[in-house]
């Protein structure tokens, strides 16, 4: 059998020359490295018009080790080329991608053959056998009956097979493709054959597996391996079926059976004489354990055991009524195919009559013949008829804003809220309670006048911006919010802008006017001034709307209160049921969280991983997150935004050099044992100061509103936009001008100096560097010098050590920016013949500082002359420039750094840790 694995060949069999074409690549978290990689959703997508940038792409996708390489079915239209011309590039969740209303025409009638197993794993070659001989069964028929077969293709898993159609109008021909696909998805039915044939690809912006590349589902086994794809027809012309003659396939499978005569033989298992089977009444009746899910117009009775095997559990089996009242049974075990629910309801309850289970009062077919009104409509109607406002977010989630008592509230048409109040409606008008299906049927009504006929919204989780002023959600009974301007805060009843309320939200006390941060202070296990001005700051930034948001990541050893110091911060800013959680599993996980909470606490981490190092930089300071949508297998939900986060743990746990340069970093001290009260005692305290501390944190803001934009600083430092607004927020805050600056500057240096001393490689380059004042070279040619500087054979062999030239240069990049604030400027480069790396020492580095002075800055001068070497705390430095710091290094000993701190400067974060001189304050509990 012919194989084309050639992914240019593509291109040519299925476009015309200088067609625009999307390649979407998916599964690239850490793989490869792309234009915006490092922010991105491990999805990579390019646009071409050629078959040779087309075929490069594709396989430059396929050797990173992309779990699916796919390109869009259906030709782009020609301006989409300037997306990306020619050339790949990461998606994050700004990243427009192709739609619907992106495709020129539609030619080809897609048909998608797959195996049925479980879900995330390779086919074996029986099923892959078996969907290529129903493909050829398939093409037969349609020949048959004159369609001609197009392409013959193997996914890798399945099948497919690709009739050509004449170019066809993008808004229409879908609705003929989908039809067909129904058709003979009908003729040739999954349970018969083993062989699901896929009814959901018919829109016009279809991706689709590009032949020549690998599909890896799950792990590459022997018994289910990855296989390459692949084309099984020869490149020539194809025949071209007008889109019009399809409709003829509709006819060609005979009409099913009667609805009313399927009605008669359901009526007994589904339906008394004039009402509908209450489900739910049945099974509790005969004891079966279930729980309720409604997706779309169905509900599911998920069981806790099979009725046929009770070994298949956890949701694992489900009777499901439809809208229409008709119910069927499912297990997802292949020893369990083929049930019906009749036999179903002969295992739960035998012979039994089902008259005393009927609901006379629900939709059955005989009170619709007659007329009368469904309870999904009279549900309906309520919600009309209460003056609800029904919107849509972005992500065209339906939102329903009702008022309640004297207020206002926001609830997801889904919610279990909305749901019981709902209900409660219904029962106030008919002394009634509807039945599961008509409220199934009524949200869906619902949502769909919220998402087509409603305003399009933004809704909030604690925190919002709107007309320049920022809005607290409370979270209380009254749904009151604090609004914040330039002029000062109030307590408001209505709210503009719209929170929604996670289950787990808890609300905030009702601040005080005359509020006072300090009274903080004394819960607050902290070992330095500075430590108490940067916890604030970080206090500061997140409540605010935009990001970006330090990681504050708080050490100490056992008993230094780690967990109670981030439930206070969490209880202050973003109170919940759960103050703390353990790491997330996954990005899905974590994803979830930040789309439920804005304070994010992560508890007692042991390590962080670099998927997860990755997921938190991304929080911090944005970056698009993607997740599959629950109960769909295609549909995505794309979270981009930014959360202020917290993580704790014994050790330092950052040593990724991005998320280092994102933290914030606390060390507590230990708390002696007869300084320890008991936590209950501590949080009722701490209840009673909580209005004061969060209105004098409220008064910052105002501050920092009214001095936004006006600040201006000679050198901007990590993490900007943080330090401008604290810088902004200053005046309101207890200490001296100036002083967070200082803090902040001398807290990343110590980061950098930890982080660089912990990376081997990076320390290795330091001492290599030292002497020097440049180098130039390859990659290659540096890996060869530092191998040579290094005398140890076991580092050289171990993983934290670049093994080619390659790895080293990705390392070079990942520490260049610590490298620069240590005075060494590193410069990637290419020429005709190779990629250059340089290193080059500033000119006019100050080694008493982080400050790197250009060579035409005529401060340089003075700036120098006024360093005394022998004074750590030298009196020229302008107390205000946060670039001069307050510890002296010896230039001779500057590749000693890292280590040999002067142990006479009191500001050494090696030295001050846990120590306590007359430099020192350490804080501790004194209630």
């Amino acid at each position: 059998m012919l194989q084309r694995k050639n992914p240019a060949d593509v291109y040519r069999i299925f476009f015309n020359p200088g067609e625009v074409v999307e390649i979407r690549a998916l599964g690239l978290h850490g793989k490869g490295q792309w234009e915006g990689f490092a922010g991105g959703t491990g999805i990579v997508s390019g646009y071409f018009d050629n078959p040779q940038d087309f075929g490069n792409a594709a396989r430059a996708l396929d050797k990173a080790g992309a779990t699916g390489v796919y390109f869009t079915l259906n030709p782009c239209k020609p301006e989409l080329i300037a997306r990306a011309a020619n050339r790949l590039k990461a998606v994050n969740g700004k990243t427009p991608l192709t739609t619907d209303k992106d495709i020129a025409v539609v030619r080809w009638l897609p048909i998608d053959l797959d195996p049925v197993r479980a879900s995330g794993i390779s086919s074996t070659d029986e099923e892959l056998k078996a969907a290529i001989e129903l493909r050829d069964k398939i093409v037969a028929w349609l020949q048959e009956r004159g369609i001609a077969a197009g392409v013959l293709a193997v996914s890798g898993n399945g099948a497919h097979l690709l009739v050509r159609l004449a170019d066809s109008n993008p808004e229409e021909a879908p609705e003929v493709i989908k039809e067909v696909l129904a058709v003979i998805s009908k003729a040739y039915p999954a349970e018969k054959t083993g062989v699901s044939i896929d009814q959901e690809v018919f829109n016009a912006a279809r991706i689709w597996r590009l032949y020549g590349t690998v599909a890896r589902k799950g792990d590459n086994l022997a018994q289910r391996p990855h296989r390459k794809s692949y084309i099984a027809t020869p490149i020539g012309s194809l025949n071209e079926v007008p889109v019009n003659s399809l409709n003829m396939i509709k006819s060609l499978i005979p009409e099913s059976r009667p609805e009313q005569q399927k009605r008669r033989e359901a009526k007994e298992d589904n339906y008394g004489n004039s009402g509908r089977l209450d489900l739910s009444k049945y099974l509790d009746h005969y004891g079966v354990e279930y729980n309720v899910k409604c997706v779309g117009e169905a509900t599911f009775y998920r069981l806790a055991h099979c009725v046929f095997d009770s070994s298949h559990t956890k949701n694992e089996a489900a009777i499901v009524q439809n809208a229409d009242g008709v119910i069927t049974y499912q297990c997802f075990h292949d020893s369990c195919k083929g049930r019906t629910w009749h036999e179903a309801r002969r295992a739960i309850s035998g012979d039994d009559s089902l008259a005393p289970f009927i609901n006379t009062d629900s939709e059955g077919p005989r009170q619709k013949r007659r007329g009368k009104l469904s309870q999904a409509d009279i549900l309906v109607q309520l919600a009309e008829g209460e003056n609800i406002e029904f919107f849509h977010t972005s992500e065209q989630a339906a939102y329903a804003k009702l008022k309640v008592a004297d207020h206002y509230e926001i609830h997801a048409v889904r919610s279990k809220a909305f749901r019981q109040w709902l209900c409660r409606q219904f029962y106030q008008r008919t002394h009634k309670a509807p039945s599961s299906q008509a409220v199934a049927d009524a949200l869906a009504v619902l949502e769909g006048k919220a998402s087509f006929e409603g305003p399009e919204r933004p809704v909030f989780v604690r925190v919002a911006e709107h007309n320049g002023c920022i809005y607290l959600d409370l979270a209380n009974d009254k749904w009151q919010v604090v609004k914040i301007t330039d002029s000062g805060w109030k307590v408001v009843n209505d709210s503009p802008v719209c929170f929604r309320r996670p289950p787990s939200l808890l609300p905030l006390p009702t601040p005080k006017q005359n509020g006072d941060i300090t009274l903080l202070r004394r819960f607050l296990n902290l070992a330095s001034e500075e430590d108490w001005i940067l916890t604030i700051a970080w206090l500061i930034q997140a409540l605010r709307p935009r990001g970006p948001y330090p990681v504050l990541a708080l050490y100490g050893e056992q008993g230094s209160a780690k967990s109670t110091f981030s439930r206070i911060l969490k209880k202050l800013i973003d109170p919940s049921s759960v103050l703390l959680r353990t790491a997330p599993k996954n990005e899905h996980d974590l994803v979830i969280s930040a789309n439920n909470a804005w304070v994010l606490s992560f508890d007692n981490l042991s390590t962080v991983q670099p998927w997860l190092s990755d997921a938190f930089c991304r929080l911090s300071t944005g970056g698009g997150m993607a997740t599959r949508r629950l109960y769909t297998d295609s549909e995505e939900v794309l979270f981009d935004t930014t959360r202020p986060q917290i993580i704790n743990g014994i050790t330092d746990i950052v040593n990724r050099h991005d998320l280092a340069d994102r933290c914030i970093s606390i060390v507590l001290p230990p708390i002696p044992e007869e300084r320890r009260i008991p936590e209950a005692r501590l949080f009722k305290q701490l209840d009673a100061v909580l209005p004061s501390v969060l209105g004098g944190l409220l008064n910052a803001v105002v501050v920092g509103l009214k001095n936004a934009g006006k600040i201006e600083l000679a050198r901007l430092p990590r993490m900007a936009d943080f330090a401008l607004w604290v810088v902004a927020a200053e005046p309101a805050l207890p200490w001296d001008k100036g002083k967070f600056l200082e803090a902040y500057e001398g807290n990343r240096r110590d980061i950098i100096e930890k982080t660089v001393d912990t990376d081997i490689f990076a320390s290795t380059v330091l001492k290599w560097f030292n002497g020097r004042h440049s180098w130039e070279g390859t990659a290659a040619d540096l890996l060869a010098e530092l191998e040579t500087f290094v005398d140890d054979e076991k580092l050289l062999r171990s993983r934290a050590w670049p093994q080619d030239a390659a790895r080293l240069g990705r390392k070079l990049r990942r520490i260049a920016s610590f490298l620069r604030e240590l005075g060494i400027n590193v410069i990637f480069s290419r020429d005709e013949n190779s990629r250059k790396i340089k290193l080059k020492e500033y000119e006019n580095y100050c080694h008493y500082c982080t400050y790197r002075h250009e060579s035409n800055d005529s401060n340089n001068l003075e700036h120098d002359s006024n360093h005394d070497s022998n004074d750590s705390n030298d009196s020229n430095h302008d107390s205000n420039d946060f670039y001069c710091h307050e510890r002296t290094v010896e230039k001779s000993n500057k590749n000693n750094m890292l280590q040999n701190h002067d142990s006479n400067d009191s500001n050494d974060g090696k030295i001050h840790t846990f120590s306590k001189d007359k430099n020192e304050q350490v804080i501790e509990f004194e209630l």
